[in-house]
């Protein structure tokens, strides 16, 4: 469906009273929640659901409360167009949801912060959502008063934390493009061990560390042993 602005859309859409999960695109070294918001009062939220009476609705609330809305209907198209600012609201029922956005998006490297919501959602899908990134969920009933608290919560949350959480989406794209045997090296890197130590360990030559060694720090363009070891753990601890 792509993106939209619902300030066309038909009447006969009535504005919701659902939770409302909202995510936001952080620059590396500037964190913005919208091209034209006015000292952080006006977010750009981007509405994801499958259903299109759930974005409608959605995005005539987000529109009465000051705040500019755009739609899609599946995480491909998240992916595709790669907003550059904003906030994400993931409708957690079906294949849509928190962890899979933010799973997808940590492919790419490109790190939004993500706040799920539904009348209903299920615990474990949200304990699920938090350990894959979401920054908060909100289920219930959603009025125009609790969606203007929810977006100022999410924004000061995730300034706090987007240079970070970019740095490791980043980090884990890169590290994506490595073999099996190319993370053993760098994850036995991390350990300290010796290219003969990691020899030993693989059951392989030291020459054939070598070189799995050089073709996993080309990849992922370290310039050193260290930068190698930096980039992995960043993914692990930010």
């Amino acid at each position: 469906m792509g993106q939209r602005d619902f300030q066309q859309w038909p009447e006969k859409f009535e504005a919701p009273a659902k939770s409302r999960r909202t995510d936001s695109v952080v620059a590396i070294t500037r964190w913005k929640i919208g091209a034209n918001q006015d000292e952080g009062s006006r977010f750009t939220v981007h509405v994801l659901a499958n259903s299109p009476q759930e974005r409608a609705s959605m995005a005539r609330l987000i529109f009465a409360a000051g705040h500019h809305a755009e739609v899609y209907s599946d995480v491909a198209e998240i992916v595709k167009h790669r907003p550059k600012s904003g906030l994400i609201l993931v409708h957690e029922s079906g294949e849509n949801g928190a962890v899979i956005t933010c799973n997808a998006l940590s492919e790419i490297g490109h790190w939004l912060p993500v706040v799920g919501f539904g009348e209903v959602v299920d615990a474990t899908r949200i304990v699920a959502g938090m350990r894959a990134g979401a920054v908060d969920f909100f289920v219930g009933e959603m009025s125009l008063a609790t969606l203007n608290e929810k977006l100022q919560q999410c924004g000061r949350e995730a300034a706090a934390v987007a240079e970070m959480r970019n740095r490791q989406a980043v980090s884990k794209s890169i590290l994506l493009r490595l073999s099996d045997r190319e993370s053993q090296v760098l994850d036995m890197m991390i350990m300290g061990l010796s290219n003969k130590e990691m020899a030993r360990e693989m059951d392989i030559s030291p020459r054939t560390v070598e070189i799995h060694r050089m073709k996993m720090m080309g990849k992922i363009g370290a310039t050193s042993a260290a930068h190698a070891v930096r980039i992995k753990l960043e993914t692990m601890f930010g």
